[in-house]
Formats: structure tokens, C-alpha cells, sequence
């Protein structure tokens, strides 16, 4: 009789864009709302999955699940510090690594979520500077 496999142990991925922005938390917070809402930013923007909002903290933090075909555990946070006059944007994933990393639907996800998260900080920024 043979013992079966231990389940595989998953591993996990993060990425970090960040930023400072000039700007008050709450006009931070207004403008990452507004360009939520209207699909302008974050993953699901990207067509990179559906998401599914788990948290959602105003004025600092929001977090959701991405739904993605083929993928385990995605999940991101945006949260942004308050420094009074100004603000400081955080925008992070953690991912589920795929269990074959030559894969290259999971490479180009991979690629997707760190280029959707850098784009959208660099948006929220530049909605909240331009008023």
C-alpha cells in the first residue's frame, strides 16, 4: 500500500507600487473611489480577473479577491497613510504562486497584476494633482 502525497504547501507572491502624493488623504481617498467606480483603475480595470470586494474601509484601506481562471489566492490592498497635508498610496497583491512557474498564463498574470498596480497608483496621483 502507498502513502499518498502530502498536498502541495502553496507559496505566495507580493508586489508593493507605492507612492507619495501631495495631496490629503480624503481628496486621495475621493479620487481612488471615483476612478474605481468608473473602471479607470485597479485589476479588474485591467481585465485581469472579477473581483469580489472584501474590504472596504474608508477613508484608508480597500481590499478585494480577484477571480481568476486558473489562478488560487489573489488578492490586493490599497491603503493610503494619512501625513496630513499630504498622503502616502500603497497598493499591494499577494498571489498564490502557480505550481508550474514556467507557465506562461501564470507569468503573463503575474505581469498583468504588477503593471495594473503600478498604472493605477500613477492614475490615482495624477487624477488627485489635476483637481
Amino acid at each position: 500500500m502507498t502513502t499518498p502525497a502530502p498536498p502541495r504547501k502553496p507559496t505566495y507572491r507580493t508586489f508593493v507600487a507605492e507612492r507619495h502624493v501631495e495631496a490629503p488623504r480624503a481628496a486621495v481617498w475621493a479620487a481612488l473611489v471615483g476612478l474605481l467606480d468608473a473602471g479607470g483603475v485597479g485589476p479588474a480595470a485591467a481585465a485581469v480577473g472579477a473581483e469580489r470586494v472584501l474590504s472596504f474601509e474608508p477613508p484608508w484601506r480597500r481590499s478585494a479577491r480577484l477571480e481568476v481562471e486558473g489562478a488560487g489566492l489573489v488578492e490586493h490592498t490599497v491603503a493610503i497613510r494619512d501625513d496630513g497635508e499630504t498622503s502616502h498610496l500603497v497598493w499591494a497583491y499577494l498571489v498564490e504562486q502557480p505550481t508550474d512557474p514556467a507557465d506562461a498564463v501564470s507569468v503573463r498574470l503575474l505581469a498583468d497584476l504588477e503593471s495594473s498596480l503600478r498604472e493605477s497608483v500613477e492614475r490615482v496621483a495624477l487624477a488627485v494633482s489635476r483637481g
